[in-house]
């Protein structure tokens, strides 16, 4: 999520969103939404905690990071708990190409002293990373992906396509991520605020990141999803993957959207017309469905 721009006229006045981040990246996001005028609720339903050393070294050996030719960082969170895991353990090979999966793990691994960082310069995901030159002719290279431990088992594309390449794969699972239960109080907050939106005409937007973001936002929130409100909400996801997942799961209302820089901020513009008439872009005729809704930058 980029920094608030104090520059930039308050142009996203009269939209709620709900951030649904753990709490240590959602304040950032809600500044960014408030700093051009959204009306923000935090609703963090994933929790992100380090994994102990010993925990690490259970499934890790230092001689796999010796000989390592590629380390590759999947999100924000595998660089700000990956970078400590590796130098805890003897720090980088000299020789290993770095890799980003997007600009904001590119950003936060700079942040931690690394240089010469290769990230695709559109897109932030597998496919998008796996696109890149230096990725394609692998036969035999030893790569590092570095991760977190996923409840839900997670996603094995990157690792699986990889290895399909020829390489030889291992990871560095140094955090894990999994489902909170959120306080009585938050829930009064957020059915305030849905309701005065509602009361205005207002569609509410949670931003959602992920697949196990939406289903404990679904555990968190069964009863207003019973009665049909959250599932008319609108949810903002970062990848077509994420949008199938939401549609199966019973959302109507699902925009493929960037998470970070201007493009996030232009396409919320676009669907700023629909969320404050309350107007469903699924009725909305297809051509203007399809670029608005499963077209991401």
């Amino acid at each position: 999520m980029p920094n608030p721009d104090l520059t930039k006229a308050p142009d996203l006045n009269g939209l709620t969103i709900v951030v649904t981040r753990p709490w240590r990246q959602a304040d950032a996001s809600a500044n960014w939404f408030r700093s051009l005028g959204a009306q923000v609720v935090l609703f963090p339903v994933l929790e992100i905690e380090a994994l102990s050393e010993a925990t690490i070294d259970e499934n890790f050996s230092v001689t796999q990071l010796r000989s390592t030719n590629a380390i590759i960082f999947v999100s924000a969170n595998a660089a700000e708990y990956g970078v400590a895991a590796i130098e805890a353990r003897g720090g980088f090979p000299q020789e290993a190409a770095i890799f980003a999966i997007g600009n904001a793990t590119r950003q936060r691994l700079l942040e931690h002293g690394l240089s010469k960082i290769q990230c695709p310069a559109s897109g932030n995901d597998s496919e998008a990373l796996l696109a890149l030159l230096e990725l394609q002719n692998i036969n035999g290279k030893q790569i590092l992906i570095v991760r977190g431990v996923s409840e839900g088992g997670g996603r094995t594309f990157l690792q699986d396509t990889l290895q399909a390449r020829g390489a030889i794969v291992s990871t560095l699972e140094c955090y894990v991520r999994g489902a909170v239960t959120a306080s009585a109080d938050a829930h009064d907050r957020l059915d305030v605020v849905l309701q005065a939106a509602r009361a205005l005409g207002v569609m509410p937007a949670f931003s959602v990141l992920s697949v196990e973001t939406l289903e404990s936002l679904l555990d968190n929130l069964a009863g207003l999803s019973r009665a049909g409100g959250l599932l008319e909400c609108m949810m903002l996801v970062p990848h077509p993957r994420v949008a199938v997942a939401a549609h199966k799961m019973g959302f109507t209302n699902v925009s493929v959207v960037p998470m970070s820089g201007e493009t996030l901020h232009a396409e919320l513009l676009k669907l700023k017309p629909l969320l404050l008439e309350n107007k469903s872009p699924a009725n909305a005729d297809k051509n203007s469905h399809a670029n608005l809704q499963i077209n991401p930058k």
